[in-house]
């Protein structure tokens, strides 16, 4: 303050010059430390492993590749988990910045700046390796109890034949090894599972017997792709993913993000081999 106070205004000293001299100090603070602040963005989850999850090394692998762009674009992320129908939430009405990961859909469009797909997914029927199912259209499994994620998209058929009532659907705040166990204790029949989450599900939470009783049907009945969504409710929102989708295009021309998928899914299989 005092070398300030001297070279701008030397010797003279009044009450008017003091609080110009506090005021322009002030603002060179501000100033300074705003150029080294970084944006940061609260990103919401639920538990998904191994591609999201609290307690997984980054996050889960799509944290981690999300995490990547994220800071490359040089902003700073942070994630919170939640049941997966209040993260959906927080991120469409703004409390958080954003949320992941999700499809892209015409409805979320109009609430949400979406990303560039990250990863494709695809979900089949679990079921016990003794009580195998045939089917070809939903008409097939009405007289199935299914298990279902509360807040889970299965697909725009499947939604409907849920809301039809073409399908018993038990919607349930849960994750994969307590839809298992419920198949065990035989209070659904089937579960609608993703096979990267349902393997790494099996191997962790399940002995090997109990891993030889679950199976899943080849017919997929949704397939698609998971993308970062950023609410609308943020003006900066905007400018972000597109500085997002260049990361995220750029890693992917890399094989980076594939890298980091494989990586996750060899470190998966090296720590059930260490366990067995």
């Amino acid at each position: 303050m005092r070398w300030l106070e001297s070279i701008v205004f030397g010797s003279q000293k009044n009450e008017t010059s003091m609080k110009w001299l506090k005021q322009l100090a002030s603002l060179m603070i501000l100033l300074s430390s705003n150029s080294f602040a970084k944006d940061l963005v609260q990103i919401t989850s639920g538990s998904w492993e191994p591609f999201t999850g609290e307690n997984l090394p980054e996050k889960g692998v799509f944290c981690h590749i999300v995490k990547l762009a994220f800071e490359r674009a040089g902003i700073k992320v942070y994630f919170e988990f939640y049941p997966w129908v209040r993260a959906f939430h927080y991120g469409e009405t703004g409390k958080r910045h954003g949320t992941i990961p999700w499809k892209s859909t015409a409805e979320r469009a109009e609430k949400f700046y979406i990303s560039q797909p990250i990863i494709s997914y695809s979900y089949h029927f679990y079921h016990m390796k003794n009580q195998p199912i045939e089917w070809e259209s939903y008409q097939d499994l009405k007289s199935y109890i299914i298990g279902a994620t509360k807040g889970y998209n299965y697909g725009q058929t499947f939604q409907q034949a849920e809301k039809d009532g073409v399908l018993q659907v038990t919607r349930l705040v849960k994750n994969s090894s307590d839809f298992i166990r419920l198949i065990f204790n035989q209070r659904i029949q089937l579960f609608l599972g993703n096979r990267h989450v349902m393997e790494y599900t099996l191997n962790h939470y399940f002995n090997q017997e109990e891993r030889a009783r679950i199976t899943f049907h080849s017919k997929a009945i949704d397939q698609d792709e998971l993308h970062i969504l950023l609410s609308k409710n943020h003006p900066q929102n905007q400018r972000r993913i597109a500085l997002v989708d260049q990361q995220i295009q750029l890693m992917r021309e890399k094989g980076e993000i594939q890298a980091l998928i494989q990586q996750a899914l060899e470190n998966r299989q090296k720590d059930t081999l260490g366990s067995q």
